[in-house]
C-alpha cells in the first residue's frame, strides 16, 4: 500500500510539472504574439508618421507656389486623424545662392501616436522654366518694335521681322542676356525654326546673320532647354488660385488701373505679394489694357486662350507676367516688367519687356518653383 501512495504522489508531481511548463509556454507564446502586434503597430505608426511628414512637405511646396514665401518666414499645419498631425515651417537664408536664387531651410514634420518623423531641407525657390525670360512656344511675327531688356527671345517655332527686335539698355551698353547666360552671354534672337530679316532667311547664303542669334541652320540646339509649355497641372492649379477680378474686368477687357495696388492676405499668401488673374471670355481673345504704376504689387496674368495686349487709344504697363498658350496680339503700346510666354505671338504697335536683374530674387507668386537641394531625414519610434 505504502508503494503505491508513493507512485501516486509521483504522478500528481510530474502533473504538476507538466501543467507549469505548459502555463509558461502559453506565457510565452502570449508574449511572443503581443510582442510581434506591438511591432507590428509600431511599424505603421512609423509608415503613416512618414506619410504625414511627406503631406507636410507638398504643403509647403504647394505653399511656396502660391507665394506664401514671400515672407522671411511661415508656416502650414494639419490634424488630419485622431493622434495625427503635420507640420512644415521655413525660413528664408540670409544669403541667395550663387545663381541668385533665395535659398530657404524648410524643416516637415510628421506624427503618429508616439511615432515621429521629420526632415530638414534646403530649398531653393526658383521660377517655372517656361515663364523666365521672353519665350514663344511657336512662330512670332513682329511688324512694330519689340525691345527685349535682360533676356533673349527663345522661340519654339520661326521668328519673322527681326528688324523690329532689339536688346538691352537705351545707353547702348552690351545686351547681356540675364536668363539664359550660362548658354548665350549676350541676347539675341534664338529659334527652332528659321529667322526672317526683312523676308530673308537671316541664316541664307550671302546673308549677314546677327552674331548672337541662333537657329535651326545654325547648328545650335541650346533653345530647347529655353523653350516649355505650362503644364495641365499648372494651368489647372493656378486657375485654382486665381484672384477675383472685380470691377478691373468687363466685357472681355481687363483694366490693369483699375486693379487695386496691393492685394489682400489670401489664403495664406502675405498682402502685396501679388495677384493671381485667370482670364477666359470663351471663344473670344481677352483684351489687357491701361497702366499700373510701377511699385504696385505684380501681377500674373494666365489665360488658356487668346490674348490682346494694348489698346490703340492709350498706353498699358504694368509688373509681373502673362502666360497663355493661345495666341497673343500686341495692338496697343505696352510695356511689362517681368516675363512673357505665349504659344504665337503678332507685335503690330510697340511692346517692351524687361526682366529685371535681380528677377531670381523676386519670385512672382503662381511662378515660384521650389527644388529641394538637400535632404536630411530622421525618426524617432517615441517611448
Amino acid at each position: 500500500m505504502s508503494r503505491r501512495r508513493g507512485n501516486d504522489g509521483y504522478a500528481l508531481l510530474a502533473a504538476l510539472v507538466i501543467m507549469a511548463l505548459a502555463a509558461v509556454f502559453a506565457a510565452s507564446g502570449v508574449a511572443a504574439v503581443l510582442a510581434r502586434q506591438s511591432v507590428a503597430a509600431a511599424d505603421r505608426g512609423a509608415a503613416r508618421a512618414g506619410a504625414l511628414e511627406r503631406r507636410a512637405l507638398a504643403a509647403a511646396c504647394l505653399a511656396a507656389r502660391r507665394g506664401e514665401w514671400a515672407s522671411a518666414s511661415g508656416a502650414v499645419s494639419g490634424a488630419p486623424g485622431e493622434d495625427e498631425s503635420w507640420r512644415a515651417g521655413w525660413s528664408r537664408a540670409a544669403r541667395p545662392s550663387a545663381a541668385g536664387w533665395l535659398e530657404f531651410g524648410l524643416t516637415a514634420e510628421g506624427a503618429c501616436g508616439r511615432a515621429r518623423r521629420s526632415e530638414d531641407a534646403l530649398v531653393q525657390l526658383r521660377q517655372e522654366p517656361f515663364a523666365c525670360g521672353v519665350v514663344v512656344s511657336g512662330d512670332l511675327e513682329a511688324a512694330a518694335s519689340l525691345e527685349v531688356d535682360g533676356s533673349g527671345l527663345y522661340c519654339g517655332g520661326s521668328v519673322r521681322g527681326r528688324e523690329w527686335v532689339s536688346f538691352g539698355p537705351a545707353d547702348g551698353t552690351p545686351a547681356a542676356d540675364g536668363v539664359h547666360g550660362d548658354l548665350w552671354p549676350l541676347a539675341g534672337v534664338h529659334a527652332l525654326g528659321g529667322i526672317w530679316v526683312h523676308g530673308v532667311e537671316e541664316h541664307a547664303a550671302g546673308a549677314t546673320p546677327v552674331p548672337e542669334d541662333t537657329d535651326t541652320d545654325s547648328a545650335e540646339n541650346g533653345v530647347m532647354s529655353a523653350v516649355s509649355a505650362p503644364s495641365a497641372d499648372w494651368m489647372d492649379t493656378v486657375n485654382g488660385w486665381a484672384d477675383d477680378q472685380g470691377g478691373a474686368f468687363d466685357r472681355g477687357v481687363l483694366r490693369l488701373d483699375r486693379i487695386p495696388p496691393a492685394c489682400d492676405a489670401l489664403d495664406g499668401r502675405p498682402a502685396s505679394s501679388g495677384f493671381i488673374f485667370w482670364l477666359s471670355s470663351g471663344d473670344a481673345a481677352v483684351r489687357v489694357a491701361g497702366v499700373r504704376p510701377s511699385g504696385w504689387c505684380p501681377v500674373l496674368l494666365v489665360s488658356d486662350g487668346d490674348l490682346v495686349l494694348g489698346d490703340p487709344t492709350f498706353d498699358t504697363s504694368f509688373e509681373g507676367a502673362v502666360v497663355t498658350q493661345g495666341h497673343v496680339e500686341v495692338e496697343g503700346p505696352s510695356v511689362i516688367g517681368g516675363g512673357l510666354h505665349a504659344g504665337t505671338m503678332r507685335v503690330t504697335a510697340p511692346l517692351v519687356v524687361t526682366v529685371a536683374p535681380s528677377w531670381r530674387a523676386r519670385p512672382i507668386p503662381g511662378l515660384a518653383l521650389p527644388v529641394v537641394i538637400a535632404l536630411d531625414a530622421s525618426a524617432s519610434a517615441g517611448n
